[in-house]
């Protein structure tokens, strides 16, 4: 019954409730007509505000985590499935709604492809030899939180290669929705590779990308004894249908907010630029249609230049995005890249 929050003493470890809980397929939980009092995301079996509800004792995260992406089955349920993200987004203009209502075509249920290949092609580059006191990525607009696991992996691995000492290590999940920030806490604290790292520090925050970074508020830290540390700006930033999340008029904040985050010799900008549908019509979305130019108009009068001959495309492209997407770097005039 979920019109009533479970007893306290009945949410306690090692007893038979507690045991039984254990048991329910997240499936079967989710089938059934959730009330609004309880939380509607990867915290559905517990009441909101309750000790069990902040420490998730009795979700299992990834199975959870399954049902609640949206990974379309075919070229037709994603077209119907954005075309009813679009029409709630109108109607709401929350993402965070979105999320709640699991209207999220973006969302692939797993680390981007492409993402984890070019940061293993990015390290075969790194030399022994340069000098690294601090790694600091961002993701904005990091949803379900599966890319910073990868770029978890990507810092540890430098840190190993380089056999680097007391380096401040940092990867920051920015969102503005609560929601999908609840699911990146509960993906991080099952993986086992965010909680075994003794290097890399990933921090979530809760904000507005176009903010004053000192005022994105901390949901979670995978080492809650240490202190964040003081960084303002990254060393990466990847972005990934962020940038079409954008109508037209905030591109060219977004290009200003991006050159401002860059550290000025290191920071490199790793772009996916999709959706790339050349006859869709350009103030449909989001999605809204992007072309290479986009990105080149609002971000190089910022002295943020493509550091790639051209864009490229991936054959590890996510199927239903191939011919859409191209991979593009990009770097602050006179950077020299760390990752």
């Amino acid at each position: 019954d979920f019109e009533k929050p479970f007893p306290a003493d009945k949410r306690q470890k090692d007893t038979e409730p507690y045991r039984a809980l254990q048991c329910v397929q997240a499936s079967q939980v989710l089938r059934q007509q959730v009330r609004p009092q309880c939380h509607q995301t990867l915290d559905c079996f517990m009441w909101k505000g309750t000790s069990a509800w902040r420490q998730r004792t009795c979700v299992q995260p990834r199975s959870v985590m399954r049902l609640f992406s949206s990974r379309p089955k075919d070229e037709g349920v994603l077209s119907e499935l954005v075309k009813k993200t679009r029409s709630e987004f109108r109607k709401t203009n929350s993402w965070d709604d979105l999320w709640r209502k699991k209207l999220t075509p973006w969302d692939l249920g797993k680390a981007t492809p492409v993402l984890s290949k070019e940061l293993e092609t990015s390290r075969r580059r790194l030399e022994k030899s340069e000098l690294v006191s601090s790694l600091t990525t961002l993701v904005p607009g990091c949803g379900a939180g599966y890319d910073l696991v990868a770029m978890l992996k990507h810092h540890d691995s430098i840190i190993d290669t380089l056999k680097l000492k007391e380096v401040e290590s940092t990867v920051v999940g920015l969102d503005i929705s609560p929601t999908s920030l609840d699911a990146a806490q509960a993906l991080l604290e099952s993986d086992g590779t965010v909680s075994s790292s003794q290097t890399t520090q990933v921090l979530l925050k809760h904000g507005d990308f176009f903010s004053d970074i000192n005022e994105w508020e901390t949901w979670y830290s995978n080492h809650e004894s240490r202190s964040e540390g003081s960084f303002q700006t990254f060393d990466l930033i990847f972005d990934y249908t962020f940038f079409c999340a954008f109508p037209h008029n905030l591109r060219n904040p977004w290009g200003k907010r991006i050159a401002e985050l860059l550290t000025p010799e290191s920071g490199r900008l790793l772009t996916l630029i999709y959706p790339i549908v050349p006859d869709a019509p350009r103030e449909e979305g989001p999605p809204y249609p992007v072309t290479v130019d986009d990105y080149r108009s609002v971000l190089e009068p910022h002295g943020v230049l493509m550091d790639s001959s051209e864009p490229y495309e991936s054959p590890f492209t996510v199927p239903h995005r191939q011919g859409k997407e191209l991979i593009a770097f990009w770097k602050r005039e006179g950077s020299k890249s760390k990752l």
